[in-house]
């Protein structure tokens, strides 16, 4: 058995004329694996992974909001999960 990895994705709105910033400012933080510039409901979409998901959410409400320029964000958590222990609660729901 592996090493979980969870990964959490940020869905980042920012103040007009400072995406570029903000996704400097993001990709410099620790734990965040890929950061992107995209078009749609949000300006940026940023991955975090790490072992800790407690510690992803963490970052997520201590750093990423704490950026200048960020208005608003939405956070998807994908939680890596070992399906193969039918015991654990979510899997039951699942």
């Amino acid at each position: 058995m592996g090493v979980f990895m969870n990964k959490i994705y940020v869905l980042i709105n920012c103040k007009t004329g400072t995406v570029e910033e903000v996704r400097d400012a993001i990709a410099k933080i620790e734990g965040v694996s890929e950061v992107s510039s995209v078009t749609g409901r949000c300006d940026i979409i940023a991955r975090l992974e790490g072992p800790n998901l407690n510690k992803l959410l963490v970052t997520v409400a201590r750093e990423i909001h704490k950026v200048k320029g960020v208005e608003k964000t939405e956070t998807l958590v994908a939680p890596d999960l070992d399906i193969s222990d039918e015991s654990q609660p979510v899997l039951k729901v699942i």
